[in-house]
């Protein structure tokens, strides 16, 4: 055999110990991958499945926020379509007592003052409805930083567009409506009652108190039925923003569980495997530990010898 071929004590000894360290390696990768719950806990365990990590991660943060803007825009609206049904409740109430202002005239003014009175009550109930809040912020003052969106003679406070929330990538849904979409202004609005601009409620009572029943029955009620109608396409307004955030939030909450499942399948340790890999590459180690250690005692017997 030549030299070149030869293989000797030492050269074996070499190769043992640089398997017992790739061994050992394997091994603390493994205890590492167990403990974490992950594949690959630093770049350098795999860069190709880091970058793609990277990128899921990045994803699953973005379709989170969507998830969660959507859950907040549903907040709002669903507050702003219980406040529009008790809106028209309202409305509802007082077009029975105008259409009851005839007969009420039959018992005397005091029974058209009684009208008057259950009238400016459901102003105030309405006045109630429009300063709603939702997580302390008024839901009708627009984008205004108000604590209230309108004061106690029905005058708006708020200010600005509706606010909106992005429920995916370019896709914005507002989270309501603002109170003068909702309830108007001035004289065919439904809260003031600033003398010389009286709202559609305002002046009902007034009429009433007055003894006014033709406007009551005429004007008053042609306005209080255009308002109703007002209310009511907003209503449909808000219903629509509604289902269009649900939407989104569920095809967001559905993206989401596929990023998570690729996460899975490329972070995640699979524990049964890599527990018995691990037993292996132990059991493997033990023997070359022993492999090793019998080199050696035959390399110093060669020597002595």
């Amino acid at each position: 055999m030549t030299d070149a071929m030869r293989v000797t004590p030492l050269g074996v000894s070499q190769q043992l110990v640089a398997d017992l360290l790739s061994q050992q390696s394997s091994i603390s990768q493994l205890e590492e991958q167990i403990s974490t719950g992950y594949k690959v806990n630093q770049p350098s365990d795999n860069p190709a499945a880091t970058t793609a990590i990277m990128r899921l991660q990045a994803s699953s943060t973005r379709f989170n926020q969507y998830v969660s803007n959507a859950g907040d825009a549903l907040g709002w609206l669903g507050t702003a379509n219980n406040v529009s049904n008790g809106v028209l409740t309202q409305l509802n109430q007082v077009e029975q007592l105008t259409l009851s202002a005839t007969s009420a005239q039959t018992n005397g003014q005091s029974a058209l003052d009684a009208l008057a009175q259950q009238v400016l009550a459901v102003r105030s109930n309405l006045l109630e409805l429009a300063n709603t809040t939702y997580n302390n912020q008024p839901i009708f003052s627009g984008t205004a930083n108000v604590t209230a969106a309108y004061d106690a003679t029905g005058t708006y406070l708020g200010g600005g567009p509706v606010a909106t929330r992005t429920v995916a990538p370019g896709v914005s849904v507002a989270v309501g409506v603002t109170g003068p979409a909702m309830f108007g202004t001035g004289a065919t609005g439904l809260l003031s009652n600033v003398p010389g601009s009286l709202g559609v409620l305002a002046q009902i009572a007034s009429d009433l108190q007055s003894g006014n029943i033709s406007a009551v029955e005429g004007t008053d009620l042609s306005n209080l039925q255009n308002a109703v109608d007002v209310v009511q396409n907003q209503a449909g307004i808000i219903g629509a923003a509604y289902r269009q955030a649900q939407t989104f939030q569920q095809e967001a909450t559905s993206n989401l569980s596929s990023l998570s499942g690729e996460l899975a399948t490329l972070q995640d340790t699979n524990m049964t495997q890599a527990i018995t890999e691990l037993k292996l590459r132990q059991s493997s180690y033990q023997a070359g530990l022993w492999a090793t250690a019998q080199v050696g005692q035959l390399s110093l017997v060669s020597f002595l010898g």
